[in-house]
């Protein structure tokens, strides 16, 4: 086990681009140094755990659940072995976007003396196309995540204009004045100065009812091998349209009679990116889904 370990805890709403961060930090930290990723993904499959094993990453994936609560107690509970199996200098924790980062730090708290740990930094990523809205949707939830992060990350600042980022920025400044804040596009930031700064006073935080969130449901399914590619791009279509319900994530692999795709549907905005050939699985996270359309369309 190395002396001291370094946590990062890299939260964010539903598709802002956490696990496209942790995939920069594998691709340009992991032949330097030991990383031991630990992953909530909100779902029955874990996509964001498989992404990252695919990159090359060590990730303990937790499933179907929120880090922060009952999933808080069993972080607290496995850390220290997770710790004398992989040896990590660096530990990454990606608990699902539905997530307080507060209950996450106070487990944190509770084992840093018997894992060795150093200092905890919060890095949250913006979605920056949805920033306003999610404010509007999501509330205290998402407050919470600015307030505690050390950086605030803006991301997919190449869909938002000139004029409505500096909006952002100016509220996210308003919001957490001891962050720094930056405006990227694929997650891309210099992991020097995001590993290296000390993490900054946060404020006290409100005691929580033990709530986990947005109470969002999940369906799960596990298309056909060889699906027309125009199928899955009509589907993309469909939910970006609004017609199968409040649809905030879409994400999973499909293989199809173009290759394989991982694919990324967040607010409104849909990509197809060519990968290997995981199984296929499709994860749908949102309100009021529409199971019936969903399954006809697939």
């Amino acid at each position: 086990m190395a002396e001291t370990i370094r946590v990062l805890v890299i939260t964010g709403f539903l598709g802002a681009g956490k696990t496209t961060f942790i995939k920069r930090v594998i691709q340009e930290r992991a032949a330097r140094e030991t990383i031991l990723i630990v992953v909530n993904d909100f779902g029955e499959v874990d996509i964001d755990g498989r992404r990252l094993e695919m990159a090359g990453g060590s990730v303990y994936a937790f499933a179907n659940g929120c880090i922060c609560c009952s999933l808080k107690r069993e972080l607290s509970k496995m850390l220290p072995a997770l710790v004398d199996r992989f040896a990590p200098e660096r530990l990454l924790i990606e608990p699902s976007g539905i997530s307080e980062p507060g209950q996450i730090l106070a487990a944190l708290d509770g084992v840093k003396k018997r894992i060795g740990m150093d200092a905890t930094s919060v890095i949250t990523l913006i979605d920056g196309p949805a920033y306003f809205d999610g404010l509007a949707c999501l509330g205290m939830f998402f407050e919470e995540q600015i307030a505690t992060a050390d950086h605030l990350i803006i991301n997919k600042t190449d869909l938002v204009q000139p004029d409505q980022l500096e909006g952002i920025e100016k509220d996210l400044g308003k919001r957490n004045k001891n962050a720094l804040i930056w405006s990227t596009t694929k997650a891309r930031v210099p992991l020097e100065t995001v590993f290296h700064l000390r993490p900054r006073p946060r404020p006290s935080l409100p005691a929580t009812d033990g709530e986990e969130g947005p109470a969002y449901e999940t369906i799960t399914l596990f298309p056909s091998p060889e699906l027309p590619l125009a199928r899955i791009e009509r589907l993309l279509q469909t939910a970006e349209q609004g017609g199968l319900g409040r649809v905030a994530r879409i994400k999973g692999f499909v293989r199809t009679d173009r290759g394989s795709f991982y694919v990324d549907f967040s607010g409104k905005n849909w990509r197809l990116e060519r990968c290997g050939g995981p199984e296929p699985v499709l994860v749908f996270i949102g309100e009021l889904l529409d199971r019936q359309k969903i399954k006809q369309l697939l």
